[in-house]
């Protein structure tokens, strides 16, 4: 099978080195840097490195044999270029120390030089030990609390070590691909789902972490063990949306026997699969889930079709038009303003995804069914709550079950959001209630 994914190999990969820009306001020591024993030092210390390099380990050594580059050239001006960042390390240390932020910041910034010295990181040790140098030298002018969490930041990410489950993209798409061929999505209340779900590929854990001064966007892979539980979850998550039960008091499943025999030949096309492809143990519990699902909706089926034959002839129920719509009765222009504040301070959407406009069209579409738009949260179900609880004065149909049958709305964690999930998040007082009531006054 054709791997959907091109993957590289890190040990293949050779990114030269850049130089990075001053940070605003630095000021060198005159005569820098011969203007201290320390920065000479440090300075002698990386021409004597550099000389070496790559003969400086076995690592190194092969590493240079694999490309046969000109040290001179990738890396040109090596000691001044590792001093500078140290120093201006110590700089942005020394100066977004007070800031409410100011560990993320500080982070940034490491991470930025860090990924300046290019692949590998030549010069990362000896960058490390001058932060810690200068770190150590300043005594009372960071509180050690936060002088002991730049220091471990260091020295985790020198020390560092991945996972020993590696994380390949083309192996979690397989294993993601078992599960979309596993699931029934032939079943009439799971065919909605399938499309989205085809197209929505679970792969990152969390949300995507953009660097403020390199403007590069990280996001953690999860494993191929965290993929499965994942799934798990998903397709219990997914069960538990369909309540037959309701379904047949509403008069929605009238055709029971074909019903029946759906999910009979649903059932044993799972339990074929099972025999006869390679599930590991992690998978197996989502199997046994469906199993299980399948058993109860047939003993249900077999349980209330006698019953039903014995009941007088119903008068055949009108079908309800379904109402897709939320039915905005507002201002538009003042909806949209509301949600590009609460987009701006409460960070509400995965812009990636949905953006405030997309978003907007869905509110007051007047047939949301038409509409190419899913609304992917970035914040927890709780905010998201307490927004649509400020929202509905304005609507005649934004209910939480409108909402849940649509299935356009995913969780922060990349999950359908059901009536039961907004239901558990009920919260009148969120973390950000002050900041998202402030922004609703524009609305009156």
């Amino acid at each position: 099978m054709e791997k959907p994914f091109i993957e590289l190999d890190p040990d293949g990969i050779l990114i030269h080195p850049f130089t990075i820009p001053e940070p605003e306001g630095i000021k060198f020591p005159e005569n820098y840097p011969n203007c201290c024993e320390n920065h000479k030092k440090w300075f002698s210390e990386l021409v004597v490195y550099i000389v070496k390099f790559p003969k400086c380990c076995d690592g190194h050594e092969k590493f240079f044999a694999n490309f046969k580059f000109d040290k001179t050239v990738v890396y040109k001006d090596f000691p001044m270029e590792i001093l500078n960042k140290a120093f201006y390390t110590q700089y942005i240390i020394a100066t977004k120390i007070d800031n409410e932020d100011w560990y993320e910041d500080i982070k940034d910034y490491i991470d930025f030089c860090t990924t300046s010295m290019g692949t590998p990181s030549i010069g990362w040790n000896h960058y490390k030990n001058m932060v810690l140098s200068y770190i150590d030298n300043w005594k009372e002018q960071i509180p050690k609390d936060k002088k002991t969490q730049i220091v471990n930041y260091l020295n985790e990410k020198f020390t560092y070590k991945p996972s020993t489950e590696k994380a390949s993209l083309n192996k979690l798409y397989t294993v993601y691909e078992r599960w979309l061929k596993i699931f029934p999505f032939d079943l009439p209340f799971f065919k909605p789902l399938e499309a989205h779900l085809s197209k929505s590929l679970p792969f990152i854990k969390g949300k995507p972490k953009v660097n403020r001064y390199s403007g590069i966007a990280l996001a953690k892979m999860v494993t191929e063990s965290e993929l499965v539980e994942a799934l798990y979850v998903r397709t219990k998550q997914i069960l538990s949306i369909i309540d037959t039960t309701q379904l047949v008091k509403d008069g929605h499943l009238t055709e029971l026997e074909k019903i029946n025999i759906d999910i009979i030949n649903e059932n044993h096309r799972l339990k074929q699969k099972a025999l006869t492809a390679d599930f590991n143990k992690g998978e197996r519990k989502y199997i046994k889930a469906i199993k299980q699902w399948f058993a109860n909706e047939k003993d249900y089926f077999d349980e209330i079709k006698p019953k039903l034959k014995q009941l007088p002839a119903a008068k055949p129920k009108k079908e309800k038009t379904p109402k897709n719509y939320f039915g905005f009765s507002g201002d538009t222009n003042a909806l949209l303003t509301v949600l590009k504040a609460l987009q701006l301070r409460v960070d509400m959407l995965k812009e990636d995804f949905t953006t405030v406009d997309n978003f907007h069209k869905l509110l007051t579409a007047k047939d949301f069914s038409n509409l190419d738009v899913k609304v992917h949260l970035n914040c927890d179900n709780k905010q998201f709550y307490y927004i649509i609880t400020k929202l509905q004065p304005y609507f005649t149909n934004l209910k939480w079950v409108t909402i849940a049958k649509s299935m356009l709305f995913l969780s922060e964690g990349n999950s359908l959001l059901g009536q039961s999930d907004l239901s558990s998040a009920k919260n009148n007082n969120p973390k950000l209630k002050i900041v998202i009531d402030n922004i609703f006054r524009d609305m009156k």
